[in-house]
């Protein structure tokens, strides 16, 4: 298995090289709480932006008269790429181990009651529910995030529960950043809108690992919709 060690908590991270490369795309993440930012300049970063005058859906504060589901979470579903995958619960240690997909088209829901026991990380519940996926993977070839990089602004993401509950949620960010500077804060960040992030590998293959990450963000929408079937 292919992993990436990180030698900093969310206050500041630097990313060692793999130290296999069973795996194409994303990797298992080691947390540890030390360390700073390299200093060899700002990470190499993009941002897709909305068009001026584009506006969308916005996330607002959780209706009280709407409490969440506790259902597990069942399938991540995002029409703009295509995607409809299996949604697998992976747990984040105390330590800060981030296990990655076994499966080039199976999405990883962290469970990180143990990371961050005080922040809500959970679907639906007004935190930020964190997911992984493939950008491409071994013997496979394109995986279910290869086309994460194409998502703007508005661009809608759903979650879907075992109990057909369905919750809906529209890009407000896509960035990527170098893997030795990755801003862990901002892809955990709960700031009290309800809100998903999706997590990929991005930038150059050096034949070893890629040279970035990939994080979109998406905020809750509340309807009512017209298609309640999503």
């Amino acid at each position: 298995m292919r992993l990436w060690r990180v030698t900093a908590l969310r206050r500041g991270l630097v990313v060692a090289a793999p130290l296999a490369s069973a795996l194409v795309g994303a990797a298992l993440v080691v947390f540890a709480a030390r360390g700073i930012f390299g200093d060899e300049g700002r990470p190499e970063r993009e941002v897709v932006a909305a068009p001026t005058g584009t506006a969308w859906p916005t996330a607002r504060p959780l209706p009280s008269f709407a409490p969440p589901s506790e259902a597990p979470p069942a399938r991540l579903v995002v029409p703009d790429i295509s995607v409809d995958a299996p949604l697998a619960l992976q747990t984040v240690s105390s330590d800060g181990v981030m296990p990655t997909p076994y499966d080039p088209e199976l999405v990883a829901y962290y469970d990180m009651s143990a990371y961050h026991p005080d922040e809500e990380h959970r679907v639906g519940f007004g935190g930020n529910a964190i997911f992984s996926g493939h950008v491409d993977y071994i013997d496979y070839g394109p995986a279910v995030f290869w086309d994460l990089s194409t998502l703007e602004p508005g661009d809608e993401v759903r979650v879907r529960l075992e109990d057909g509950t369905l919750y809906r949620y529209a890009v407000v960010w896509n960035e990527t950043w170098s893997i030795t500077e990755t801003p862990w804060d901002r892809v955990f960040e709960v700031n009290g809108r309800d809100a998903v992030t999706l997590l990929t590998c991005a930038g150059a293959w050096d034949g070893s690992e890629y040279g970035a990450r990939r994080a979109v963000r998406a905020e809750r929408m509340y309807g009512p919709f017209p298609d309640q079937m999503g």
